[in-house]
């Protein structure tokens, strides 16, 4: 029978020393778990009056990774009287008439990094209680629940929500006269395209499909009241490239083209009609929430010339 020297055991001892050892200290040099606001502090959210909206609360949870956290919230109006006292305007105390907690309670387990309290917010009652231009917010402070894992500072576990109540709008992303004229000559028989975008300014959840026309009578309405003389485009003049135009779902822009077509822009006696014309492209509709009366139109002037 074979003989095993001595040092043949020592090495496998030494390297179980070794790999005990740093099994054991791997976590010696990272932070422990740890909870804290995502955004805390002063903050302003927008709400879209929709109905109901919401305002999510996100905890994020740092560390090693390997301690379950129990977290509560609640609404704090001692916090508000903490910040109005830096405000040169203070903020009232928004009504729980206004806002409802999904559930004032999260847990997150050890390979969680986020989680989230909601608060609903009627709308309607919002607009209603912001009349005259009050300034409200809600102030809302996370507490760890009994001894789960460690907080972090006060300040970063507590925040003052105050609502941006919004219309939720679609529009022209660069509305009213177009500071540049659109030259067009008479030998471009196939047509000259014109480009665009529209955009909303929330996200949509799915797509939202909106109708853009060429509108002549708007023309015919400033010259009244402005007192002048301008040529609208004809609309027949215009080829619409599509009548299915929509914001893709999850998004918030959308380009859109047409194509002027010369070889309509013409006198009763047949020949070409050069000159000048307004074009004005209005956002007609929309097939949900509504069309920003300030940027719903979006005007190109055309100069129509020989070769």
């Amino acid at each position: 029978m074979k003989t095993i020297s001595c040092s043949y055991f020592q090495w496998i001892f030494l390297l179980f020393f070794f790999t005990w050892g740093c099994e054991e200290n791997r976590w010696n040099d990272m932070e422990p778990d740890q909870v804290y606001l995502a955004n805390p502090g002063l903050q302003e959210v927008n709400v879209y009056n929709w109905g109901t909206d919401s305002i999510n609360v996100y905890v994020i949870k740092s560390g090693i990774g390997q301690q379950n956290a129990q977290l509560k919230i609640e609404v704090d109006p001692t916090l508000l009287h903490k910040y109005n006292r830096t405000l040169s305007e203070p903020y009232e105390l928004l009504g729980d008439q206004v806002y409802s907690l999904v559930s004032t309670t999260v847990k997150m387990n050890a390979d969680d990094y986020r989680a989230s309290f909601s608060f609903l917010l009627n709308t309607e009652a919002l607009a209603t209680a912001l009349a005259g231009g009050k300034k409200l917010a809600l102030p809302c402070r996370v507490y760890v629940v009994g001894a789960s894992i460690e907080k972090a500072d006060e300040p970063v576990m507590e925040a003052l929500l105050v609502p941006n109540l919004k219309e939720p709008y679609i529009r022209f992303d660069f509305p009213g006269i177009q500071e540049n004229t659109v030259q067009v000559k008479a030998d471009q028989a196939d047509g000259f395209w014109i480009y665009s975008k529209v955009s909303t300014n929330y996200t949509t959840p799915n797509q939202l499909p909106f109708e853009v026309v060429v509108d002549e009578d708007f023309v015919h309405q400033y010259n009244e009241e402005n007192g002048t003389n301008l040529v609208p485009m004809p609309a027949s003049a215009v080829d619409m490239s599509s009548t299915d135009w929509f914001i893709p779902a999850k998004g918030t822009v959308r380009q859109i083209a047409c194509k002027l077509l010369p070889d309509q822009l013409v006198k009763p006696d047949g020949s070409p009609a050069y000159g000048e014309y307004w074009m004005p492209l209005r956002i007609a509709s929309v097939a949900a929430n509504k069309i920003n009366p300030s940027a719903e139109i979006q005007i190109f002037r055309i100069e129509y010339t020989e070769n």
